[in-house]
């Protein structure tokens, strides 16, 4: 059985025209493999899909890891602060600011690394359509 194409190399090209041609279509080759196991085959939800790319990673398609290797002081501080003249930046997510013994247990400090794996599921769950903590 032939799988039906529904985004090429040339739709990806307008999208996004400084992309390395081989991600592009890396891109479309993966989109094309699995859209219909996840219902994303329909016109209106490929272009939301793909304007939200766009969104995330602009037309090089640039992205960076997020690095979540946050100390658990840094996780709960609620506001900036300048300590010996350094800034210390507030808290990067609401949640832990919120829940500081959560910042404490999932936290880099010196008795255990950082969970990241838990601060991300902590701090974006529930929000922009994500589930619950998994």
């Amino acid at each position: 059985m032939n799988k039906r194409t529904y985004v090429t190399l040339e739709q990806l090209n307008i999208l996004f025209p400084s992309a390395d041609v081989d991600k592009k279509q890396g891109i479309a080759d993966i989109y094309n493999e699995y859209c219909e196991s996840f219902n994303m085959h329909t016109p209106r939800v490929i272009a939301h899909f793909f304007a939200q790319i766009m969104e995330e990673v602009g037309p090089n398609i640039s992205y960076k890891n997020e690095n979540l290797n946050y100390s658990s002081e840094h996780l709960k501080r609620p506001n900036t602060i300048i300590v010996n003249g350094k800034k210390l930046k507030k808290g990067p997510f609401s949640y832990f600011i919120r829940n500081p013994s959560e910042a404490d247990k999932y936290g880099r400090n010196s008795n255990h690394p950082a969970d990241q794996k838990m601060i991300a599921n902590l701090a974006y769950s529930n929000r922009n359509g994500n589930g619950n903590v998994s």
